[in-house]
């Protein structure tokens, strides 16, 4: 088998496999399906960060919303722009569903300020209301990535 044909066909083994569980995410996260209960992986504390509009942010205001969280800078070279971009896919799928929130975290406070990340958010194509960039007190921001 030639190296691109070995490359297609771990796209296809690896399509088949994520589909189901993206489709799982999706109708769980817009109400396709009922679920009796999720279960409970673990919880995140309470924290109070700032979004890229300077308007504070706690846990409570994504109570009750489905949504995914990843941990961000942005003079990030690599990773970041990649995962920014899975999640703007992820945002763009879900355009119209007003319970489902994308979240970046900044891991770099003392460079990220809200007037940055809304510079990045707006160069990247961040929905504002539906994908959130938060940055605040730099112990607030680890003790959230580590608990």
């Amino acid at each position: 088998m030639s190296t691109k044909s070995r490359r297609w066909f771990a796209v296809g083994i690896t399509s088949l496999v994520a589909m189901p569980v993206v489709a799982i995410v999706i109708l769980g996260a817009t109400g396709g399906f009922y679920v009796k209960k999720m279960p409970v992986y673990g919880q995140v504390n309470a924290f109070e960060l700032t979004e890229r509009s300077g308007k504070p942010m706690t846990e409570q205001d994504l109570r009750n919303r489905v949504w995914v969280a990843g941990l961000i800078f942005t003079s990030c070279p690599s990773q970041c722009p990649l995962m920014i971009q899975s999640m703007l896919r992820v945002q763009n799928d879900l355009k119209l569903k007003g319970n489902f929130r994308m979240v970046a975290i900044s891991v770099d406070p003392e460079n990220d300020t809200p007037e940055k990340l809304k510079a990045y958010a707006d160069q990247v194509g961040a929905h504002p209301k539906q994908f959130l960039f938060l940055t605040g007190d730099k112990e607030a921001v680890q003790l959230l990535g580590r608990d």
